[in-house]
């Protein structure tokens, strides 16, 4: 039975709503071809499509394919159309079902264009297009380009498995404190040594360090104990006066102050004799800082004692309207961080020589959020290439690059992201890495000022699914210490962090609070009030490598994981800032990276419990 026989397991579930008992895993499976097209917009009821490769099956005995609206047909030709998003042409992906054995039985299945799913049937020798009947956009919402190599995955494992849901709720909630200023935003950090995974609120009443606790202990403050007494707008943890230890350099609205690490474990805060007026944000870059500004990137490049400000470019690339944040990441490949400067209507990109030096900026003009405010670096398409959720003023776009190196904005192409994520076009404050489901695959929480937080698990292939059983309530069951029921409505913890969360929040992060290996969310409330909410983890083996950077060790690096052959993610780590990534199953892993004169490192990893590996600069072997 092909997978158009299994109507009875493709539950209508409503839009963007992913089906939990058949995923494309099965789809691929249960279909007797896979087949890639590049498919060109429709002419008088017909679309043309050109056979670009064939993924699973015999091949179709011609390579150009023509499918026809019949009268009856229950799409339209701007319908269809309108699959294809203006484009001249787009990727389609074929998939048909085995034949029956009946006597002239003729082929059919489905075809997706681009996003959009219709059914296809082959009728006297003619195909023919039709409304899909199946809900297959509740199985893949994604690209047919991303669902393409989907499919050469599920081909190539036989393990191959896309997620429904994040498999962990919310099992306890804690209340630490209240800020009496505006909260600008939150990190989590690692300090390293006594002190280890912490979180820092950068407020105007003064910025708060929260240390992680055990199984049985709650976060703690240790402000007061570090002798931290900075009021942060912007703020970026690095080695700044190389002495292998974690400093803070912060921005005040005034000017930069530096807060370092000292023998007591304690920071002794200073200000720096440097003109920085204004700041929109901070990035550690190599052993100093980027700091973004109206006027363009600026480098503060560090002796051991102070910064010396350098402006990266003579003047800002017209044609991109008013610049935003920098960020500092690797997009080359080269092993040289890079600087990436984002605008109302697209990117700058200044890629690293090394030394401090910048190439001329490269311009990306692409439609953007408004005013963006936060970025969240990952490989989320599975390329092997970093790409960019960038969130604003009116929502979220992540940002990926075309087999053929172009910058697109794919958002519309990211599932229950787009359809959850940027529903009504909403302000968002904060955005954080999150792989909720501890499969290695990169996922994004996001913070609003008016609604819950809504935390994302990545399908594979940049296509993400909403964690509804982790969208906040005050009210309801207790959460089953049995498995989830795919089916079954989403848990409502009763707690108090929930009820305080569900109005808005000021910013936040996701992070492992309490050391149990199951991500927590933070987060700060509009009225000041600081929450976390622990996970509580269904049953499951995963583990938890931790890539860092070794004492003065320049950064931010690129590194790459891989398990059996096959790419597991690409990770941004920087310095106090390492890369927390899930492993489904014990077993050897593979981190790849180039350090600061392009050499390439490679380091095994047997990980039979959670881990920590340190990636070490040239200089330090």
């Amino acid at each position: 039975m092909g997978f158009v026989g299994l109507a009875t397991a493709l539950v209508l579930l409503g839009p963007a709503v992913i089906n939990p008992r058949f995923t494309p895993a099965d789809l691929v499976r249960t279909s007797a071809r896979v087949i890639l097209l590049k498919v060109s917009a429709p002419k008088d009821k017909t679309l043309a499509a050109e056979v670009a490769e064939t993924l699973k099956g015999a091949p179709l005995p011609q390579k150009g394919l023509k499918l026809e609206l019949s009268e009856d047909a229950e799409v339209t030709e701007e319908e269809v159309a309108a699959a294809l998003g203006g484009k001249p042409s787009v990727a389609g992906l074929l998939v048909l079902s085995p034949a029956d054995g009946k006597a002239n039985d003729a082929p059919s299945g489905a075809i997706q264009i681009d996003t959009q799913w219709f059914a296809v049937s082959e009728r006297k020798g003619k195909w023919c297009l039709d409304k899909d009947k199946q809900d297959l956009f509740a199985v893949w919402a994604g690209s047919a380009r991303q669902l393409a190599e989907a499919t050469r995955y599920v081909l190539a494992e036989p393990g191959a498995r896309f997620p429904v849901r994040s498999d962990i709720t919310w099992g306890s909630d804690a209340h630490l404190g209240k800020l009496a200023g505006k909260a600008n935003g939150c990190l989590a950090l690692d300090l390293g040594g006594a002190i280890g995974p912490c979180v820092i609120i950068l407020s105007d009443s003064g910025d708060r360090l929260l240390k992680a606790g055990s199984k049985d202990e709650r976060p703690t403050d240790i402000t007061g104990k570090l002798k931290l007494t900075t009021a942060s707008k912007c703020l970026a943890p690095g080695d700044f006066d190389g002495d292998g230890r974690l400093d803070l350099a912060s921005w005040d609205g005034k000017g930069l102050r530096l807060s370092a690490q000292v023998p007591e474990a304690a920071f002794a805060a200073r200000p720096l004799a440097v003109d920085l007026p204004e700041c929109l944000s901070l990035d550690a870059i190599d052993h100093g800082l980027v700091a973004g500004t109206s006027k363009g990137p600026v480098l503060l490049v560090s002796d051991g004692r102070g910064f010396a400000a350098r402006v990266v470019a003579k003047e800002v690339p017209p044609g991109l309207g008013p610049p935003g944040i920098c960020v500092a990441a690797d997009l080359d490949a080269d092993g040289r961080p890079d600087i990436v400067q984002l605008h109302a209507k697209g990117m700058a990109l200044y890629p690293g020589e090394g030394q401090g030096r910048f190439k001329t900026p490269t311009t990306v003009a692409l439609p953007l959020p408004k005013a963006p405010c936060a970025v969240v670096y990952g490989d989320f398409d599975a390329d092997g290439r970093l790409d960019l959720v960038v969130c604003g003023e009116d929502g979220l776009a992540l940002i990926a690059r075309t087999p053929d190196e172009r910058w697109e904005n794919a958002t519309h192409a990211t599932g229950e992201l787009a359809y959850h994520g940027n529903a009504n076009q909403p302000r968002i404050l904060a955005a954080a890495p999150c792989d909720i489901n501890g499969d290695g695959r990169q996922g994004v929480a996001l913070f609003y000022p008016n609604r819950n937080p809504l935390l994302f698990f990545n399908r594979g292939f940049a296509c993400f699914g909403l964690a509804r059983e982790l969208e906040l309530s005050g009210t309801g069951s207790a959460v089953p210490d049995a498995p989830l029921d795919p089916l079954a409505a989403p848990p409502q913890p009763k707690l108090n962090g929930a009820e305080a969360l569900q109005g808005g929040q000021a910013t936040g992060t996701a992070l492992d609070l309490n050391c149990d290996g199951v991500p927590d969310l933070f987060a700060v409330t509009p009225q000041g009030d600081i929450w976390a909410l622990f996970g509580k983890g269904a049953e499951r083996d995963a583990l938890t490598l931790t890539v860092a950077l070794a004492p003065r060790t320049p950064g931010p690096v690129t590194v790459t994981l891989s398990r059996d052959r096959r790419r597991v993610g690409v990770h941004i780590v920087r310095q106090g800032i390492p890369a927390a990534i899930g492993l489904p199953e014990p077993g050897p892993a593979t981190l790849e990276w180039k350090d600061a004169d392009a050499k390439p490192h490679k380091r095994e990893a047997v990980v039979e419990q959670p881990s920590r590996v340190e990636l070490a600069s040239n200089k330090g072997g």
